[in-house]
């Protein structure tokens, strides 16, 4: 996604802020409006990733995804959709504030059995309404990048396990295959009723 898109999502959302005349039409914009959000934080965040370890080294991209991710999320957001948020969950989370409550628990399930199905990792994704709400995640897979960080942990570099150790005591995000469902984007959307 190029630097001009990602700055326009907020733009490309406003005409979604009132979503649902109709119910069905209102989960249909809603869907697109989650798709268009996970897409945007998708590839700001791997920009900023690529970035820092091109520049720094892998332990700097531990930094990115421990300190930025969440501001690259309410940047995508642009703060002027009220309600909806957008996060990252996996059932096995390295930060502990990224746990999966009972619906994501159920979303990252159902991504796996689809992916075990057949359906490609990168174009996996689950939905439901419920509560008022559009409940929808993406599947997040495991880049070649990203093996540095959550790959064997036989072959994670030294500084990078340092880290890991600093940041992340609870460490359970390791061990993972390039390709392998590693989580999901989350992107929740309130409907109206009329």
């Amino acid at each position: 996604m190029t630097a001009r898109r990602y700055l326009g999502v907020p733009l490309l959302l406003a005409g979604l802020a009132g979503v649902g005349c109709k119910k069905d039409d209102g989960v249909a914009e809603a869907m697109n409006g989650a798709r268009l959000l996970t897409e945007a934080y998708r590839d700001a965040l791997q920009g900023k990733l690529t970035s820092a370890l091109n520049d720094e080294g892998p332990a700097a991209a531990i930094r990115v995804c421990n300190v930025e991710a969440p501001a690259i999320g309410a940047k995508v957001l642009g703060g002027q959709r009220e309600g909806w948020m957008i996060q990252r969950t996996a059932l096995r989370v390295r930060n502990p504030a990224n746990a999966p409550n009972e619906w994501q628990r159920r979303g990252l399930e159902a991504l796996q059995e689809r992916i075990e199905r057949g359906t490609a990792p990168a174009a996996a994704e689950w939905h439901e309404v419920e509560e008022g709400a559009l409940r929808y995640m993406r599947a997040i897979p495991l880049g070649g990048m990203c093996t540095l960080c959550h790959g064997d942990p036989e072959s994670i570099p030294q500084e990078v396990k340092d880290e890991l150790a600093r940041l992340y005591p609870e460490e359970r995000a390791v061990g993972f295959s390039e390709g392998e469902l590693r989580g999901a984007f989350v992107v929740t959307v309130p409907l109206e009723t009329r």
